[in-house]
């Protein structure tokens, strides 16, 4: 009894024998998995893996879940391309706008830029040339009254010496008022005023800043004659204040500007003084070929506003013609003509005052 139970331990405790059996005729062997391999990686009888009682099947996508896949792979790339186009054509829609505005271009249609086309029917052309007269008195046809001219002739007259004014007697105290103002309080040829903007020559007074003299030093004016117009020219120079400018040209057989200076004199008391020392030396002698004056004057830089001219005696017509085709148009200056005791030139001064749209004067005197 004991020595069963001990045969029966024994048997419970060896290993479990593995009976052969008999393979059948015609039948495939049967494979054991390897020890301690992956029951899985069991081979089929064909030898495929995967094949085995303890394999798992794998998974495979449909038709249907491609064609989602690449839908939605497609569209998402369809809306990324979208948006980079959308963006690119803004930015170029931009640039093109910004070159247009640049270069002031238009377009057609209801919100489109138009140009602006001025029409107008009033003529223009005459605006231009019309005689400043707001800036031009007129003191046209009236003749300054007469003044006491007893012994004007009683000097050394004949020649240009210091002395030959001695006889102007009463003409030469009024030509010392000219300009008024704070310079000279007398009273006669030259009792208009030159301040505020305006400038006064043998009583004639024009508007402006810059003024020109073309004054006649021919041979007709020695003796008393120029004389006075030394006196008269130095006291409308002195009248001027000191923002105006001046330039003075004598004329006779050839005209010369005041101390050869072609620019403007500013009316400072310094350009006075230089003024004044030159105007003494003026000697008359020569023919009255008053062109080249005019020549030098509309020439000047910038433009005089106004233009005295003086003269005794007649001179070539076709200085007038010559003026009526070069001082014209939006540069036109006003020229204000003065005959002086000699009224010969009387019509030609009016035309030219008249074509300029300035004045004409004279100025009596002992013949």
């Amino acid at each position: 009894m004991a020595d069963i139970q001990v045969q029966n331990r024994m048997a419970a405790s060896a290993p479990p024998t593995h009976t052969p059996t008999t393979q059948a005729k015609g039948t495939a062997p049967r494979h054991a998995a390897p020890a301690g391999g992956d029951p899985n990686s069991a081979k089929g009888p064909n030898g495929q893996p995967g094949s085995g009682p303890s394999a798992q099947p794998r998974r495979r996508l449909t038709l249907v879940q491609l064609f989602l896949g690449f839908t939605v792979s497609g569209s998402m790339m369809a809306v990324a391309a979208s948006i980079m186009i959308h963006v690119s054509l803004a930015l170029i829609a931009a640039a093109v706008g910004v070159a247009v505005a640049a270069v002031g271009g238009h377009r057609d249609g209801p919100r489109g830029d138009y140009e602006l086309n001025i029409a107008a029917d009033v003529p223009l052309s005459g605006l231009l040339d019309a005689p400043l007269e707001a800036l031009s008195p007129v003191v046209a046809d009236t003749e300054l009254p007469d003044v006491t001219t007893s012994g004007i002739l009683d000097g050394a007259g004949g020649d240009d010496r210091p002395a030959s004014g001695a006889g102007l007697g009463s003409i030469g105290e009024g030509l010392g008022g000219a300009g008024g103002g704070d310079i000279g309080d007398g009273m006669g040829l030259g009792g208009a005023g030159g301040g505020g903007g305006a400038a006064s020559f043998f009583g004639v007074e024009a508007q402006g800043s810059r003024f020109v003299y073309i004054v006649d030093v021919s041979g007709s004016m020695r003796g008393e004659k120029i004389a006075a117009l030394k006196t008269e020219l130095s006291e409308s120079i002195k009248a001027m204040m000191e923002h105006m400018s001046f330039l003075v040209i004598t004329f006779s057989s050839e005209s010369q500007p005041l101390g050869d200076k072609r620019r403007w004199t500013d009316a400072t008391d310094t350009g006075k003084r230089w003024a004044m020392e030159k105007i003494v030396a003026l000697e008359a002698w020569g023919n009255t070929v008053p062109w080249p004056a005019f020549e030098i004057a509309l020439a000047t830089k910038p433009a005089p506003d106004a233009i005295y001219f003086m003269t005794d005696g007649i001179f070539d017509p076709i200085v007038a013609d010559q003026l009526a085709v070069r001082n014209t148009g939006s540069k036109k200056v006003p020229i204000h003509c003065i005959t002086f005791v000699d009224r010969s030139a009387e019509e030609l001064m009016r035309r030219i005052a008249a074509d300029s749209g300035g004045t004409y004067a004279h100025v009596p005197g002992p013949r």
